[in-house]
């Protein structure tokens, strides 16, 4: 069953017990204190149990809404920055992928001025003029290495597990993956 659907199933069973237990309630006050009250107790309860499942119907609404987006590729779900590390794990450089569509990563030098200048890190003289390309398409980004002399590699973010990338074969990088140019120089990918 998918999310949404249990969710809303959920919600009717809870306004079910909620009926059945305003039932109770209203039969006990009938039995104890007299018929008139027990009818406004089951009233009260009713007009609670239904303001709750409206409220219940209204946040699942949101959340399907939500959960729709997200398997549709929006660029809330996308890669929204590059963070360069250093090797004490600090962050040096940030880069912000908001409402780009493409971006070279290297090195600048007088007649090259990549997106991402790599050219200020500790192993500049590693990294390629034009090491990567990151382009979004389809509600991703992709990464690439164009041919760099030293290669590029990711590091999924959930395995950890490092993989090179064959030149020219765009690959999808995720926040939480971890981009390594010239082996050396890190883009943490948030």
């Amino acid at each position: 069953m998918k999310q949404g659907n249990k969710r809303i199933a959920g919600i009717c069973t809870l306004f079910v017990l909620t009926l059945a237990s305003a039932a109770v309630c209203a039969w006990a006050v009938t039995r104890y204190v007299g018929e008139s009250r027990g009818r406004y107790a089951l009233y009260a309860i009713g007009l609670a149990a239904l303001i709750y499942i409206i409220i219940e119907a209204v946040n699942s609404a949101r959340f399907i809404k939500h959960k729709a987006k997200k398997v549709g590729g929006s660029r809330e779900s996308a890669a929204a920055a590059l963070v360069l590390m250093n090797e004490n794990a600090e962050e040096v450089g940030f880069w912000d992928l908001r409402g780009r569509a493409g971006l070279v990563i290297g090195r600048g030098g007088d007649d090259i001025q990549p997106d991402i200048d790599l050219s200020g890190t500790e192993y500049f003289s590693a990294v390629s003029a034009e090491h990567a390309v990151l382009n979004y398409a389809s509600g991703n980004w992709y990464l690439a290495d164009v041919g760099s002399k030293n290669g590029t590699a990711l590091s999924r973010g959930e395995s950890g597990q490092k993989m090179l990338l064959a030149p020219g074969d765009p690959v999808p990088i995720r926040p939480g993956d971890t981009i390594y140019i010239a082996e050396e120089t890190i883009l943490s990918v948030r």
